[in-house]
């Protein structure tokens, strides 16, 4: 026997985690033995046990660090360290040697039960074959727990301890699953879809959303971390989806319920990865809901608000904070300004009938769009048979590549396919559904045009600032005992304060047939403009007069996948702002916001023929188009909706600033085209010099436009801007020329002859486009008929010449593809009469039957017999 004077006994135990310490016994059953162990070889009683609840494979361990700390102070006696087994020391060969080596160092030795260290090279080698063991059984079940949870994650279940707010576990079907949290979840979703659509412009507005919410978890200290914000901004489970891209599992629908549609998600990840918005201001709060959305009528500079102390209460005041201004400290009641803000707001209130007519309208295009459900669901299905095949292209590629680079590529490809697919699938299955009901979809959105200050008087912040955002296109401008200054509006409420003044009235409906126009009156302007039933889209003049109207079609600027058809029986409003208003309610509820035309110039009548060809060509001028400074958007725009109207862009001429090649173009364009239309170079600076060239071109000078003079002038003194030298110049066009008006930034451009001259900022060349295009003559549309051939262009080049020349009244194009090491055509018939591309397609699809069956044939001869 030892004597107890002589040896100093330590424990140590350990278990893997928190829950086995909380949910098992564990740590005691390790004690026992390690006093049983103790007694057995007549040590004393162990003084001190150290215990850890953290994994074998690691050296960091809070209790195993006390121990050694304790061994290093008592050097000097005979320490034994005691374990249950070799496993709770490490179960990782280099973290038990490193262990072993810090208790040897300290003089103490290490014994254990079961096994019995020693440093012969026997012992040595038992001893790395038990730690290997331990490594490889922690290593094993490691492997077994992830994939069980890899499992739970391919069949959509959230397997993971950590949630997101808004959700917590509950047994469902013996599953366990995320379910909702109220009243966390609705405050989530609204915070969510505010920031997709623009309600939340940063994300620091969506923390004090959540901090100044009840009912949302928040820190001690009463706030939000900025990056909870973050995570649940990019948090895929709050759109019903599973992703975790670590262990290869890809996006699927998951087992719990979302919060927000895949579309709302996919809208957030644009916005974040957006250019960086400036940051909220700190300091907004209940009773300055207005700072820095007023400015100071004298300076233009933004007011500030503080509180100032009075007798009994301190009182909410706004002041501007420019020294040079001459209202420099003079302060004004807050309650005052937002008194007169609410009644600004009552002003904006159209007509009830106004109202009701836009109802009416919408609710007629909204009954027409649940009859087109079915082939949307096709053109969808088609889709996400496409992107399979993509996907099916890529996992091929990441196979067959040996190239790191490469395979990285396509993994980042193949993710972002996988993401596509899941979103269509979403949409069919939204578009196989019933619409919503309408009064419940549309109520809030007309609530809130019909009455704006309604959401002003609920006092919250979030709502307050939304209001002056949805109203107002720029800062108000505000001066003490005169009021605020002539505010500039959002394109709806311009439209709704508009159709005050227009003529409403409804058109009786018989037919689909073009409605026949009188004859002109010139007096009046009158006129009238059609494009073919085929195309979808009709025009509708400021002016018109119709004898026996048969039904009529509305064109909105649109894209053509959204483009809303309406029908025979619609309200037909005599007024362009009218049929804006119906596109901005449904702008409302894409949550998309444009810039619209409001006024549209008159209608040149022009009656069309099926056998109608209009051709036009563009003109795209600027040294940064041809530098790739700059990518030109306005092309593909223009061309989209040139080709819904009837109008074949046949070519297409990007040109410097240079004034003998814009000449020598226009020229060449307008002479051989009905219409050219040009992009660029009427701005201010020294390189717009379009009006210039153009006028050149057509041997008129350019001047001075008084009408352009005015507008420009009214716009600058509104908003307080000198009208200087160079913002003058964009003024300036040919003499006679007309307008084309701008709604975005005023400055007009303008048509002389067969040449509409346009900006060539996207926003302002698309408005002025949306006001043109009513105006232009459109010929028959063009048709197509799309063709999947499985063999390539060398198979089929002859034979489709033959039908070229025997089809003349189609054009046949033929776009190779390779997909798998082999190629395949897509064939596609144009034209613009249906029986000719049917005729055409017949004749294809027999061409391709015939080629199938000649390679039947030399393939396997016997079959010809």
């Amino acid at each position: 026997m030892v004597s107890d004077k002589d040896i100093l006994t330590l424990g140590y135990t350990r278990v893997s985690g928190k829950k086995q310490v909380k949910e098992g016994d564990g740590l005691g059953s390790q004690e026992a033995r390690i006093r049983e162990y103790a007694r057995t070889r007549g040590y004393p009683a162990p003084s001190m046990v150290f215990t850890d609840d953290r994994s074998g494979g690691t050296e960091i361990r809070p209790g195993l660090a006390a121990m050694l700390k304790f061994l290093i102070k008592n050097r000097g006696s005979d320490c034994i360290v005691i374990i249950d087994d070799i496993t709770r020391l490490a179960r990782g060969i280099t973290v038990h040697h490193k262990l072993r080596a810090a208790i040897a160092a300290t003089g103490a030795r290490l014994e254990c039960p079961s096994f019995e260290f020693g440093d012969s090279s026997d012992d040595m080698l038992v001893e790395n074959l038990l730690a290997s063991v331990s490594q490889h059984q922690r290593q094993k079940n490691g492997e077994q727990v992830r994939n069980r949870m890899r499992g739970r994650l391919l069949n959509g279940y959230w397997c993971f301890s950590s949630k997101p707010p808004a959700y917590e576990f509950a047994k469902i079907s013996g599953q366990n699953t995320l379910i909702r949290v109220e009243p966390i979840a609705s405050i989530v979703t609204d915070a969510l879809e505010g920031f997709a659509t623009g309600r939340f412009q940063t994300q620091a507005e969506v923390q004090r959303f959540l901090q100044d919410s009840p009912g949302y978890p928040k820190l001690t200290d009463g706030t939000v971390k900025f990056d909870r914000v973050t995570e649940m901004l990019t948090c895929v489970l709050y759109a019903g989806m599973i992703e975790y891209l670590p262990w290869d599992v890809s996006i699927r629908r998951g087992c719990h319920q979302g919060l927000i549609t895949y579309d709302t998600y996919q809208r957030i990840q644009q916005r974040l990865n957006e250019n960086a918005k400036a940051p909220a201001r700190a300091d907004l709060s209940q009773h300055f809901p207005l700072r820095q959305a007023v400015q100071c009528a004298h300076c233009g500079g933004l007011l500030g608000g503080a509180f100032s102390r009075g007798r009994n209460a301190e009182y909410p005041y706004y002041f501007c904070l420019n020294k040079k201004c001459e209202s420099y400290r003079k302060s004004f009641s807050s309650d005052e300004m937002h008194e007169e803000f609410e009644a600004l707001l009552k002003m904006m209130s159209p007509a009830v009938e106004i109202i009701d007519v836009a109802s009416t309208i919408f609710r007629e295009a909204w009954d027409k769009r649940s009859v087109g459900s079915t082939e949307r669901t096709a053109q969808l299905r088609r889709e996400i048979g496409s992107t399979d095949k993509l996907i099916g292209l890529m996992i091929d590629r990441i196979a067959s590549s040996s190239n790191p680079q490469l395979v990285e590529a396509y993994e980042t490809r193949l993710i972002d396919l996988q993401r596509k697919k899941v979103a269509l699938a979403e949409k069919i299955e939204n578009s196989e559904k019933n619409l919503p009901d309408f009064d419940a979809t549309l109520r809030t959105a007309l609530a809130f045009l019909a009455s704006p200050w309604k959401l002003w008087e609920t006092g919250k912040l979030a709502d307050r600032r939304a209001v002056r955002k949805l109203v107002f296109t720029e800062h108000l401008q505000y001066a003490p005992g005169i009021g605020f200054r002539t505010a500039e509006t959002t394109l709806p409420f311009k439209v709704l304060a508009d159709l005050t003044t227009q003529d409403v009235g409804m058109v009786r409906a018989t037919g689909i047939e073009p409605v026949q126009p009188r004859p002109r009156d010139f007096k009046s302007l009158a006129s009238t403009s059609f494009a073919t039933p085929a195309c979808g889209v009709f025009n509708i003049s400021r002016h018109s007069r119709w004898e026996e109207p048969r039904g009529v079609k509305i064109m909105l600027p649109l894209p053509p996948t959204e483009a809303v058809h309406l029908i025979p029986g619609i309200a037909h409003l005599r007024g362009a702002p009218a049929l804006t208003l119906f596109h901005i309610i449904f702008e409302c509820l894409q949550s998309r916001r444009r810039a619209l035309p409001i006024d549209q110039p008159h209608i040149t009548e022009h009656p069309m023929s099926h056998d109608t060809v209009v051709t036009a060509a563009m003109l795209a001028i600027g040294d940064e188009l041809l530098s790739g400074r700059t990518k030109d958007k306005n092309i593909g725009h223009l061309a989209e909706l040139l080709t819904l109207s009837g109008i074949d862009l046949k070519e297409v001429r990007i040109v410097a600033d240079d004034e003998k090649a814009i000449v020598e173009a226009l020229n060449a364009l307008r002479a051989r085209y009905d219409y050219v239309f040009t992009s660029g170079g009427i701005g201010p600076t020294h390189d717009d010099i379009t009006a210039d060239a153009i006028a050149k071109a057509f041997g008129l000078p350019c001047e001075h436009d008084e009408t352009a003079m005015t507008l420009l002038a009214e716009m600058y003194r509104r908003r307080e801007m000198e009208f200087t030298e160079a913002r003058q110049r964009m003024a300036r066009m040919p003499r006679g020329a007309a307008h084309i008006a701008n709604p975005v930034s005023t400055a007009p451009g303008f048509i002389i002859g067969n040449v509409y001259v346009m900006a060539g900022v996207p926003q302002v060349f698309q408005a002025m486009v949306d006001n043109v295009l009513p105006t232009l003559r459109t010929g028959t549309p063009v048709l197509s008929l799309a063709i999947a051939c499985p063999y390539g262009e060398g198979d089929i080049g002859t034979p489709l010449a033959a039908i070229q020349k025997a089809q003349p009244d189609t054009s046949i194009g033929s776009y190779p593809r390779y997909i798998g090491q082999k190629f395949s055509t897509e064939i596609v018939v144009r034209g613009r009469a249906q029986a000719a591309i049917d005729a055409a397609g017949a004749e294809v699809h027999a061409m391709i039957d015939a080629i199938r069956r000649k390679k039947e044939v030399v393939e396997n001869p016997s079959a010809e017999a």
